[in-house]
């Protein structure tokens, strides 16, 4: 009879263990990413640098969901020019991009998410506009002029 009574009290904390495991768990997504960078207009051949701090979107306090950030620079078209991962330690991360002369002048976008974000609307990613003077690439004058046209 002992035996028994340890079975079904055994079967009944398993019970309890399952019904637990498989209760919905509620994670809100209360994250949200900031970047302060050491300007918002570049020359070619200057380094773009930036710090990330990932918050709490309630109260602005340090978040330490995500161990990970991502930095991108996108042109008007919306192409990638550039993409990084940032390592979150207690909630905050740093790095740089040299912005290469390759690059055309033009105004750009300085985004920061977390995978976390990008379950949200993309206008509420962190987006900085960055203006890019580029001295040492000639405009192309017969484009110029057809398009004058």
């Amino acid at each position: 009879m002992d035996k028994l009574k340890n079975i079904i009290l055994l079967l009944v904390f398993i019970k309890i263990q399952i019904i637990t495991a498989q209760a919905p768990q509620n994670i809100k997504l209360d994250e949200t990413i900031f970047i302060h960078t050491n300007g918002s207009s570049f020359v070619s051949g200057e380094t773009l640098q930036y710090k990330v701090y990932c918050l709490k979107s309630t109260d602005k306090m340090p978040s330490n969901i995500s161990k990970i950030a991502y930095v991108e620079l996108v042109d008007n078209d919306k192409k990638s020019i550039f993409k990084t991962k940032i390592a979150l330690e207690n909630a905050t991360g740093q790095g740089d991009y040299f912005i290469p002369t390759t690059l055309k002048t033009g105004n750009y976008k300085l985004i920061g998410y977390t995978n976390w974000m990008l379950n949200k609307p993309t206008s509420e990613l962190f987006q900085l506009d960055i203006n890019i003077v580029n001295p040492y690439k000639t405009v192309d004058t017969k484009t110029t002029e057809n398009s004058l046209a």
